[in-house]
């Protein structure tokens, strides 16, 4: 099989996975309301929101419209810094920090479960292939890609037996 019709094979599976209901649990840890809570959670429970959307890549018009439904549902709430009052924190409440570590609880312990169900070599193949993906769309991300792309300036990488990655342009 080509790369190209491997890719488009990747495509159609994260599609149909993002239409199934077992999957909303994992995009919505890593997306919107619960990935701020998430992030908040994970960064001692404070962060400002420039912070916030830096990590979610998206507007701070954005972020604030998050925050405001976070604030009326008593899972954040904001409050002058200590060390210099024009800058804002975003602190969880505890009923914020309580559903945020359910949460993550229960995502955790439902990816367990398909892992275990995938066994143990195919879950660990599967893991380490996310990471190496991950890593190279880090690497190279989309615009940039596409910019090396049309100008031709696109590189390539062949992996060796060892798993070690080489690097053409």
């Amino acid at each position: 099989m080509s790369f190209e019709e491997l890719a488009g094979e990747l495509i159609q599976i994260r599609k149909d996975s993002a239409r199934r209901q077992s999957s909303e649990a994992v995009k919505k840890l890593t997306s919107g309301e619960m990935y701020v809570m998430d992030y908040l959670h994970r960064h001692q429970n404070t962060a400002y929101p420039k912070d916030l959307y830096r990590a979610l890549n998206v507007s701070s018009a954005r972020i604030a419209k998050m925050l405001n439904v976070l604030e009326e549902k008593d899972l954040i709430h904001r409050m002058p810094d200590q060390e210099d009052s024009r800058k804002t924190v975003v602190c969880l409440t505890d009923k914020g920090m309580e559903k945020t570590s359910r949460y993550t609880e229960d995502v955790s312990a439902y990816l367990t479960s398909i892992l275990e169900l995938a066994g143990e070599t195919d879950a660990a193949e599967y893991v380490r292939l996310e990471k190496k993906l991950a890593e190279l769309m880090k690497r190279y991300p989309f615009k940039e890609w596409k910019h090396m792309h049309d100008t031709g300036k696109a590189e390539s990488s062949k992996e060796d037996t060892n798993g070690n990655t080489e690097t053409a342009v």
